[in-house]
C-alpha cells in the first residue's frame, strides 16, 4: 500500500465521528498564555475521537493504533523510540524569545510544578520507550497542573477530554477522575504519544496531532505535496495554533534542558 493511501485510508477513520461544532476556531492560539491551561490539544478535534481512531480495530500500515486496546494491560516489552530533534528554527526562535522575555514565569512555574511528581511521571514515560523530553507536552498544556481544567472540558495535565481518557483506560465516574491523577494520566499520555508516532513516523507530526488531531493531520497530508511538519505549517494547512504548538514544544524543551544557558537560575525553578 502506498503512502498516500495510507494516508487516505487514516482521513476517512480518522474522520468517522469528530464534530465540527468542538473544532476550534483558528487565530486563538497563545490565548490559555494567560490562564492555567494555555492548549486544548488533542481535544480540539475531539468528540469522540479525541486525536486517535476511537474505538477501532482497524489496523493502519505503521500504525499501533490497531493494538490501542492493549494499551489497557500495560506496556509489553516497549521498544524505545527515538529521541524528538530540536532544531532551533525561526519559528522556535520566537518562542525562545516568548519565554525567556516576557514570559519567563511559565518556565518558573511549570518547572516548580512539575517537581511533585517528575519521579514518578517519567517512570511512566520510561515504561512505554517513549523519550523523556515529550513529558514537555505537559508543560505546554498544563504548567504540569494536575487539576487543570480548559474551558471546553478537557482536564488534567495532559488535557483529556474523556473519550480520549477512556480510550486509554482512564475512569471518568462520578467523582472519580483519573484524568486528575498525574502517575495513570502520564501513562495514557505516553501511550497516546506513542500511538501517534507509531501512526505518523514523525515526532513533529505526531506532537501536531496532538494538539488538533490525528485526523487534521492526516487530512492535511493527503491533501499536500509535502510531508513533513514545517512544510505543512508555513504553507498554511495547519491552523494557527497547531503551527504554533511545535516550536512552543521545542523552545521549552530547549530551555528546560539548558536553564542557564537561557537565563534561568535553578534555584528559583525549585530544582537547586
Amino acid at each position: 500500500m502506498t503512502m498516500r493511501c495510507a494516508l487516505s485510508l487514516l482521513v476517512l477513520l480518522g474522520a468517522c465521528t469528530l464534530p465540527s461544532h468542538q473544532m476550534k476556531k483558528g487565530g486563538e492560539a497563545g490565548a490559555g498564555f494567560s490562564g492555567p491551561v494555555m492548549a486544548v490539544s488533542q481535544n480540539q478535534e475531539a468528540g469522540t475521537c479525541g486525536g486517535v481512531l476511537a474505538g477501532s480495530a482497524v489496523s493502519v500500515p505503521g500504525s499501533s493504533l490497531s493494538g490501542v486496546n492493549e494499551t489497557k494491560q500495560g506496556a509489553r516489552g516497549a521498544a524505545k523510540l527515538p529521541k524528538p530533534e530540536l532544531p532551533v528554527t525561526p519559528e522556535v526562535q520566537r518562542e525562545l524569545r516568548r519565554f525567556t522575555e516576557r514570559d519567563r514565569s511559565f518556565i518558573v512555574t511549570s518547572l516548580r510544578s512539575r517537581e511533585k511528581f517528575y519521579d514518578e511521571i517519567r517512570a511512566e514515560f520510561r515504561k512505554e520507550g517513549v523519550p523523556e523530553e515529550l513529558l514537555n507536552v505537559a508543560a505546554i498544556e498544563s504548567r504540569f497542573t494536575p487539576n487543570a481544567l480548559s474551558p471546553r472540558g478537557a482536564r488534567g495535565m495532559w488535557q483529556f477530554i474523556r473519550s480520549t481518557a477512556h480510550l486509554y483506560g482512564l475512569k471518568t465516574v462520578g467523582r472519580r477522575d483519573e484524568r486528575l491523577d498525574p502517575v495513570r494520566s502520564a501513562q495514557a499520555a505516553a501511550r497516546h504519544l506513542k500511538d501517534l508516532y507509531n501512526s505518523l513516523g514523525d515526532w513533529f507530526l505526531a506532537l501536531a496531532a496532538y494538539n488538533a488531531g490525528l485526523g487534521s493531520v492526516t487530512k492535511a497530508l493527503s491533501r499536500s505535496e509535502v510531508a513533513d511538519f514545517w512544510s505543512l505549517a508555513r504553507a498554511g494547512k495547519l491552523r494557527r495554533e497547531t503551527a504554533e504548538y511545535v516550536p512552543r514544544f521545542i523552545a521549552v524543551t530547549l530551555i528546560i534542558k539548558d536553564l542557564e544557558k537561557y537565563g534561568f537560575e535553578k534555584a528559583t525553578t525549585g530544582l537547586g
